[in-house]
């Protein structure tokens, strides 16, 4: 096969002779930069697996001291007589978890009531997002609310908007609320 090449370069003039070289010197390129690639590609590789294992292992050194030193202070805690386990935190987040469930359904009981009382008029509803004050009885049916009296009666009290009274917690990532 190799002589049937020969004879073609052989019998082709010279011109044709210079692409033919020029072809052959490109495809030439082309497969040094195949193989360079697929090197370096490899060396890249290899490179990402020692910087990635020496992270590790570097990694892997600062969490067993750090480990060393919460055991340490831990020991130390309990020697002062300071309870380090985390049930009393886990019975706290719980009560608070509680706690903050009934001020929901209260604060959702109140914004009921107060809706209620915005549309029969007890409550302006102007008012809302700030302090909400009553509306007087305008048909003078309570003698101390039609009164020209300065003292403050019950109905002069003013009833707080639901959205002053709201508590968020958040949960953080160990499943805790804050």
């Amino acid at each position: 096969m190799e002589d049937s090449f020969n004879n073609i370069y052989d019998g082709v003039p010279k011109d044709v002779l210079r692409e033919a070289i020029m072809a052959q010197y490109a495809e030439c390129e082309v497969t040094h930069h195949r193989a360079l690639t697929s090197t370096w590609e490899l060396e890249r590789h290899e490179r990402w697996k020692r910087f990635h294992s020496r992270c590790l292992t570097h990694f892997q050194a600062q969490n067993k001291d750090c480990q060393n030193k919460l055991e340490l202070w831990r020991q130390w805690c309990t020697n002062m007589g300071v309870d380090t386990g985390s049930t009393e935190q886990d019975i706290i987040w719980h009560l608070l978890d509680e706690q903050t469930s009934a001020l929901n359904d209260t604060q959702e009981h109140f914004k009921r009531i107060e809706r209620i009382g915005i549309a029969r008029g007890v409550v302006l509803s102007s008012q809302r997002g700030g302090q909400a004050i009553p509306m007087k009885d305008s048909c003078g049916s309570d003698s101390e609310v039609s009164g020209d009296s300065d003292e403050e009666t019950s109905d002069d009290l003013k009833v707080p908007h639901a959205g002053d009274l709201e508590i968020s917690v958040q949960s953080d990532s160990s499943g805790h609320s804050e």
